[in-house]
C-alpha cells in the first residue's frame, strides 16, 4: 500500500511488488502464515548481507508457528558442470522456445567465486517471424555450509528439509531442497 498501510488492512488485495530486502512494513508484523519462495528465486539476492536482510524482514513477517518453505540447489563446487534446459511452448499461433545454460561457479567461462551464470536465449515465432530475445544474469551459490552460517546468524530456523516430492530428507551439496523455516524460539 503507498501509504504505509499493511497490504490487506482495508480489504484491498493481499498482494504488491517490492523488494525482497524491504517490505515487513507494507505487510505488518506478524501477518504472514505461510509463505514460500521456490525454485532458486533467493538466489537472486546478491549477497549475504541481502541475503540476512531478506531473512530479517521475513522473520518480522511471519506470525507465531508460521512456516516459511525456501526451494534451493545446493552447490557442490567444483563437482558441477555446465548444463542446458530447452522448454518450448505454444499458444493461439505464437511459439516460444527458451534455452539456458548454466555456468557453474568457479567454471570454464564463468571465474566470479559464488556466482552461478545464466545465458538465456528465447525464440519467439509468430505469424513466420521470429524475434530473437538474449539475457544473461548472475545467481549466487551456498552450499549446505554457507548456506546453515547464513540461518544461524539470522532470527530464523530451519525446521525440516524436504524433497522435491515432499519428503523428509537430508539435504545436501548438489541437490535442490526444500527448506522449511520458522522463526527462531
Amino acid at each position: 500500500m503507498p501509504d504505509g498501510t499493511p497490504a490487506g488492512a482495508d480489504g484491498a488485495d493481499d498482494y504488491f511488488v517490492g523488494s525482497m530486502t524491504d517490505f515487513a512494513r507494507r505487510v505488518g508484523r506478524g501477518r504472514v502464515t505461510f509463505a514460500f519462495n521456490l525454485i532458486n528465486t533467493i538466489r537472486h539476492l546478491p549477497s549475504d548481507v541481502a541475503m540476512l536482510a531478506h531473512f530479517d524482514q521475513m522473520s518480522r513477517v511471519l506470525a507465531p508457528g508460521g512456516a516459511y518453505v525456501v526451494g534451493l540447489s545446493l552447490s557442490f563446487y567444483g563437482a558441477e558442470s555446465a548444463s542446458e534446459d530447452v522448454w518450448v511452448g505454444t499458444r493461439k499461433g505464437t511459439r516460444v522456445q527458451q534455452v539456458v545454460q548454466y555456468l557453474p561457479p568457479r567454471s570454464e567461462g564463468n571465474a566470479k567465486g559464488r556466482r552461478e551464470r545464466v545465458l538465456s536465449h528465447l525464440c519467439i515465432t509468430r505469424a513466420g517471424e521470429a524475434e530473437h530475445r538474449d539475457s544473461s544474469y548472475d545467481l549466487r551459490t551456498y552450499d549446505l555450509r554457507q548456506w546453515r552460517t547464513l540461518l544461524c546468524a539470522s532470527s530464523l530456523r530451519e525446521v525440516a528439509s524436504i524433497d522435491e516430492a515432499g519428503e523428509a530428507c537430508e539435504p545436501g551439496d548438489g541437490h535442490y531442497n526444500l527448506f522449511v523455516l520458522t522463526g527462531a524460539r
